[in-house]
């Protein structure tokens, strides 16, 4: 329920100036008020798990156009969930909360900062983490491939947003 809260006061404090730049980053993506939401989420979820909102906010920008409420079936059978397309490991369905703006970039920042820790704050490792798991860190050390790339395109899109 704190994250909630921390949420709405985030968007409801969140400078126009900021909401704009993100609005400007995905124009058809985004309204001003779903801006202001999506930054005040992933400026909470940020805070709570000690990643950087930017971060968030661009792989929701890559994984989904800023939506909450995709979910993807992949490959392996698993459900990949919300704004950030975490995939659920446990082959169940989507957890509706995972589905919420707040929930999605909560999970999001969960999954972020355990792969920022397994790579000892290497951003860019973990978010090749992120992006497909132990395996594709492995696999992209040694090897190149388009999903090896999925990483430079998560800064590229947070840059863009930093703008702020």
């Amino acid at each position: 329920m704190i994250d909630i809260l921390t949420a709405f006061a985030l968007a409801f404090l969140a400078d126009a100036t900021d909401v704009e730049r993100l609005r400007q980053t995905a124009p058809t993506c985004l309204t001003t008020t779903t801006a202001r939401d999506q930054l005040g989420a992933a400026r909470a979820a940020a805070n709570k798990y000690s990643v950087r909102p930017e971060l968030l906010l661009g792989i929701a920008s890559r994984e989904t156009c800023h939506g909450a409420r995709l979910i993807a079936r992949e490959k392996s059978g698993h459900y990949s969930c919300g704004v950030g397309q975490v995939t659920n490991l446990t082959g169940g369905p989507c957890e509706a909360f995972t589905l919420t703006v707040i929930g999605g970039y909560l999970e999001s920042a969960r999954v972020l900062n355990a792969f920022a820790m397994v790579c000892k704050g290497d951003e860019h490792c973990a978010l090749t983490g992120y992006a497909g798991g132990f395996y594709l860190i492995s696999y992209c050390r040694k090897n190149a491939h388009a999903h090896c790339g999925i990483p430079s395109d998560y800064l590229a899109r947070a840059a863009r947003i930093r703008g702020w």
